[in-house]
């Protein structure tokens, strides 16, 4: 699953996030999800990834989803938690999310991402 800044700045469907974020997380046989330039995601509509089982994902890449424009930031502890459960993940990718905070990544701590072969956090810290 690809979304390639449908939820950017010029994005007039920025509501229907949190239904779509609620159903890819009941989503256990998705390998691959791609947000790029998707900022303007609230922290609720990543809230609504709670409980979810991505025990298929291989692939995860969040770019620019909490930059300095990010409206989602305090929801990122959501998708941290969830991503450090996906045992299957081979490539994790965070780019310019400099604006997660510290107790949001503790989230991913006992993570066991044994197969991760990628993992870039370029203009995270």
């Amino acid at each position: 699953a690809r979304f390639d800044r449908c939820f950017d700045d010029d994005s007039k469907g920025v509501d229907g996030a949190a239904d779509l974020l609620q159903v890819l997380g009941k989503a256990t046989t998705l390998e691959e999800l791609v947000f790029h330039r998707c900022n303007q995601i609230p922290a609720a509509a990543w809230q609504r990834l709670h409980g979810a089982d991505w025990r298929n994902l291989k692939i995860a890449r969040f770019d620019r989803c909490f930059d300095d424009d990010s409206k989602g930031v305090d929801g990122a502890a959501d998708l941290l938690q969830v991503l450090g459960k996906a045992t299957t993940l081979e490539e994790l990718v965070f780019h310019r999310c400099n604006q997660i905070p510290a107790a949001a990544w503790q989230r991913l701590h006992g993570a066991d991402w044994r197969n991760l072969k990628i993992a870039r956090f370029d203009r995270c810290f």
